[in-house]
């Protein structure tokens, strides 16, 4: 996006010009998340853009959304007759009130998975289960600048590998 404010007090916040969506396509990216901590750097308009401007370039995306309703939905990709379901969520920032705003009923954001929020994360992971052959669930988590799982790590994974999920894969 062009548009938009960083988000006041933040330290680090990033966006790109649309034209470089076309980076994508050139290294052979197959789908986008976009539940992370920077997706709100600069507020609500952008993120909007950046809806518009992957679906423009034909790049499918998960994580975020209009509503949570769209934040949580699967991703279907058939390879070969194999359904594959990604499904994406973030857990960090790790408040009740964090910079990158999750999505709600009505509102704009992340598909985020901290606390209370991971049954809605379990949740989507069953109703991927029910689409498709294998289910990924792609989480934006734990510490940065380290490879030692956290506490929360260990905890999700759990959840989430009882939920059914094939294939976790989490980064920060």
């Amino acid at each position: 996006s062009n548009r938009g404010v960083p988000v006041e007090g933040k330290t680090y916040t990033f966006r790109s010009k649309p034209e470089n969506v076309s980076i994508l396509h050139d290294m052979g990216v197959d789908i986008v998340s976009l539940a992370n901590n920077h997706a709100y750097d600069h507020g609500e308009v952008a993120l909007l853009d950046t809806f518009e401007v992957l679906k423009e370039a034909g790049v499918p995306y998960v994580g975020a959304g209009h509503n949570i309703e769209e934040a949580r939905a699967p991703y279907i990709f058939d390879r070969e007759g194999v359904k594959i379901a990604i499904v994406s969520a973030t857990q960090i920032e790790r408040t009740d009130n964090p910079d990158t705003k999750g999505a709600t009923e009505t509102t704009p954001g992340t598909f985020r998975c901290w606390g209370n929020k991971l049954q809605q994360l379990l949740d989507a992971a069953q109703d991927a289960k029910a689409q498709a052959d294998v289910v990924i669930v792609y989480i934006h988590w734990g510490t940065e600048n380290t490879d030692v799982l956290d506490w929360a790590q260990l905890d999700q994974a759990k959840a989430l590998a009882g939920a059914g999920v094939d294939l976790i894969v989490g980064d920060h």
